[in-house]
Order: structure tokens, then sequence, then C-alpha cells
């Protein structure tokens, strides 16, 4: 009989706790979600401003450099844990991958540059020797700065996270500033960041990429 009691106790402690969790809504975040950030946008975030300034030239200069970050994409990785900590994170490995494609691409893409502000073949060799460079010095050049780290500067944080509504906090400290957030939308498997405001951890270099949407993994 003291056997059955317990046995009796125990199932009537998973009905109850799996009678909560059916009623409960749980976290909608809990999970890994991943963004493919494109290097183009990244690229772009960083000139706008000479773009917009610059005569037609140098914008068809501009649009024929940007061919090189052609579908060239970094993996972002959220991840929201129960405990209200999460931790966003860069997929070096696909990051490192694109920069490899990207200095290639620059091979074909710098003296197409050069044509593009009207610089003929024969006028871009004698340029090359007399700087006594090759295309391939050039791309090097171009392309010095373009490591992981420098192109994807700002992203990439851990700490703590609260949602309330459409509002997502996230912050280092014990405790989160009400004027820092993203604004979101959770639909199902996705999670859509369409606003940053104040400083937000993790997105202090996106405001010119946004809306940034989200897929659950």
């Amino acid at each position: 009989m003291t056997k059955l009691k317990r046995i009796t106790a125990v199932l009537l402690v998973v009905i109850f706790a799996v009678s909560l969790c059916a009623c409960s809504p749980g976290n909608p975040l809990a999970g890994k979600w991943n963004y493919n950030l494109k290097f183009n946008d990244i690229i772009e975030s960083y000139v706008k401003n000479s773009i917009n300034s610059a005569d037609e030239s140098q914008k068809a200069m501009y649009e024929e450099l940007y061919k090189a970050f052609d579908d060239c994409d970094v993996m972002l990785t959220m991840e929201f844990n129960n405990d209200k900590s999460f931790k966003l994170a860069i997929d070096e490995d696909s990051a490192q991958a694109s920069i490899v494609k990207i200095k290639e691409n620059m091979k074909t893409a710098i003296p197409n540059a050069f044509k593009a502000m009207g610089m003929s073949d024969e006028v871009f060799e004698k340029y090359l020797k007399s700087q006594n460079k090759t295309v391939e010095d050039l791309v090097n050049q171009f392309t010095e700065e373009f490591s992981v780290d420098q192109l994807t500067k700002g992203v990439g944080a851990s700490g703590y996270y609260e949602l309330e509504d459409n509002k997502l906090f996230l912050f280092t400290g014990d405790k989160r500033v009400d004027a820092n957030y993203c604004e979101v939308e959770i639909k199902g498997d996705e999670l859509s960041i369409t606003k940053v405001n104040g400083t937000v951890e993790g997105f202090k270099s996106v405001e010119n990429i946004l809306p940034m949407k989200f897929t659950k993994a």
C-alpha cells in the first residue's frame, strides 16, 4: 500500500507539472536564432556618406567594388536561455570564408572600378607600373582591414535580456536601462529586430541594416 501511495504521489506531481506547462505561454525567445548578415550591408554602412557625396564616376567605381561582396555573408547566432541570459556570437568560419571570397573577387572588381572611372586597360597597366604594383598588391592594400573583427566590430555580446511587449532589453549589468532596447516582432520561428533605441549590447553598429530577421534554429 505504501509503495502504491508513492507511485500515486509521483504521478500527481507529473500531471501537475504537465498541466502547468500546458497553461503557461512559455518563453517565445528561448533557443537559438540565426541571421545571415550580408557583407554588402556592412560595407555600405561604413561608406554611405562617401557615396552620397560622390560624383557619377565615383559612384560607378563603388558599384563595381560592391560586386566583390555579392553572396558573401556571416552567420550571427543569438541564444536566449530561460535563466534570462543571452549570447550574440559570430560564426567566424563563415566570415573567414567570405573574406577569402571577397579578396578573390577583388581581382576582377578593382580593374573594373578603374574602368568605371574612365581609365582604359592601357592606362591602368601604366598606372600599375608607375606604382610598381600588381593587381594583387592593390587587392591586399584595399582589403588589409577586412578582418572578421574589424568588419563586424560592435556586433557580438553576452549578458541578460528582458522582453516586455515588443521591447527587447539586452544588458550586461545588474539592471537594464529603460531607454536602451530593440523593437522586435516575433512571429512563430521569425524574430525581427526593426529598430534600435539608445545603445543596445551587440547592436551598436547595425542601425543602417535594419530590419534584421532572425530564424529559429
